[in-house]
């Protein structure tokens, strides 16, 4: 019996997750980070992250070792793929495209008011009106009852 296995299929599935660890990410980024699709494949990095990449010596195939020095250079180089003012590695660590600035993880959190900086979660809006109204409960039962007397004792 004779196996043949394809260098790149095996090599793409292992590089969102390299990306993911060396960069902290909340999660693995899209192939299309680099690859024009999420099939990714040989030839087919256009995207301006995956060609800063491949410039600073990220190769094909299974070379992990590639994504880690080509990400260390990348660092080292300050680059910025979509000129948005945001390091590629730091847009990374926040789970955003270096190339076009979307999200990766899932649905994108607020950006603003008071939630703007907890992960969204199933249910989370159900959580904090419970806590407000335990909160209000226990002023109440303190204060004879009045919100404003049982908010100060908060």
């Amino acid at each position: 019996m004779i196996f043949v296995l394809a260098a790149t299929a095996l090599g793409s599935p292992l590089y969102p997750r390299e990306l993911e660890t060396l960069s902290g990410a909340p999660c693995a980024p899209a192939c299309t980070v680099c690859h024009d699709t999420n099939r990714g494949g040989s030839g087919t990095v256009v995207q301006p992250f995956g060609r800063a990449m491949e410039d600073r010596g990220m190769g094909g195939g299974t070379d992990r070792g590639s994504v880690a020095s080509a990400y260390t250079a990348l660092i080292d180089d300050a680059v910025d793929s979509d000129d948005d003012g945001t390091p590629d590695e730091e847009a990374l660590a926040h789970g955003v495209d270096p190339s076009s600035g979307d999200p990766f993880c899932g649905v994108e959190a607020p950006t603003y008011g008071c939630l703007s900086h907890v992960p969204t979660a199933p249910g989370l809006g159900l959580l904090v009106a419970l806590g407000l109204a335990a909160r209000r409960r226990r002023g109440q039962s303190r204060s004879g009852g009045s919100w404003n007397q049982g908010a100060s004792a908060l």
